[in-house]
């Protein structure tokens, strides 16, 4: 059921995020790490988006990952090269042996 939306301004644009995601467990797409160090939160009298911003964060320290800027672009990269196989997804950094596991 959709609910409404939060507007967030990052990178000086701006993204609109619905309140009911029903992947937002889950599906975790790169952007949010942008969002999550550089995202202003415009209107959340719930806290919903100020939590949102501060999981990410923490999925970043998590994950050991920092980012540079190189010839002008940003570029996200690794204190520690994870295993071959990993996922970055809401509920944190995961780091796999072997695919599926």
């Amino acid at each position: 059921m959709f609910t409404g939306w939060w507007s967030v301004v990052s990178g000086g644009g701006s993204l609109c995020w619905p309140k009911s995601q029903p992947n937002s467990r889950g599906y975790f797409p790169s952007l949010y790490l942008d969002i999550g160090l550089d995202g202003i939160v415009l209107y959340d009298p719930e806290g919903y988006m100020a939590s949102k911003l501060a999981r990410i964060r923490e999925i970043v320290e998590e994950a050991g990952l920092y980012r540079v800027r190189r010839d002008g672009e940003l570029m996200w990269l690794w204190k520690r090269q994870p295993a071959l196989h990993w996922a970055i997804e809401w509920d944190g950094f995961h780091e796999f042996r072997k695919v599926g596991e």
